[in-house]
């Protein structure tokens, strides 16, 4: 009997604050109060979505990007989110924070990630080009992560998957890219998420409150 090959071992890259904010405009109800219904909790998505996979798999790393807002223009909002980021920490979380940009007419005008999507595409190419796992998956909505997830279809050694949310925009080469790169129109494998899926991810915890 051919003998079983070895599970593979997965990394999960979470462009968090796309994934959320893109889950509460598709799940939840017109008035809930978003910022504190809609989180996501990282560990337990990237589990769903290595449990998913329908070849043998193990969760390597869990990886959040998102902002942080200043202590400065928003005291609330940056406990919250320091509160956050200990527990994801605490799961074997890898988080990795920017601080938010904020316009000269900021409360007006709300603050602004920067630097998120390219912290997160520079981390996939070089966890795809050092091997670091047998599978990448990106879970975004971001077209901006497009490059990254060409270079490394093209790399050897590391295959990529993307992920998002059911009937929304999804990460995947255009025709002509798809021919360049000898790759079939539709690629990479996205993983859809469901409402039932948003459900069983959702973080309860009101990190508001001390």
């Amino acid at each position: 009997m051919k003998p079983s090959p070895p599970p593979e071992s997965v990394v999960v890259l979470i462009d968090y604050e796309n994934v959320q904010r893109t889950a509460t405009r598709r799940f939840l109800q017109i008035g809930a109060d978003r910022g504190k219904s809609g989180h996501i909790n990282p560990r337990k998505l990237a589990e769903l979505l290595v449990a998913k996979r329908k070849r043998p798999s193990y969760l390597l790393e869990a990886r959040a990007y998102r902002g942080r807002p200043s202590p400065h223009h928003q005291p609330t909002s940056t406990a919250a989110n320091d509160r956050q980021h200990s527990d994801w920490c605490d799961a074997g979380v890898t988080v990795v924070r920017r601080n938010l940009s904020y316009p000269d007419d900021w409360p007006s005008t709300p603050p602004t990630e920067k630097g998120i999507d390219v912290a997160l595409a520079v981390d996939a190419v070089r966890l795809a080009a050092l091997r670091r796992a047998d599978t990448i998956i990106i879970v975004s909505h971001d077209k901006d992560l497009l490059p990254a997830v060409e270079t490394i279809i093209e790399l050897p050694g590391c295959h990529v998957e993307v992920a998002a949310w059911s009937e929304c925009h999804r990460l995947k080469l255009d025709a002509s890219t798809a021919e360049d790169l000898s790759v079939s129109i539709g690629t990479p494998w996205c993983h859809f998420l469901s409402e039932q899926d948003f459900n069983a991810v959702r973080d309860p915890v009101d990190y508001t409150k001390e």
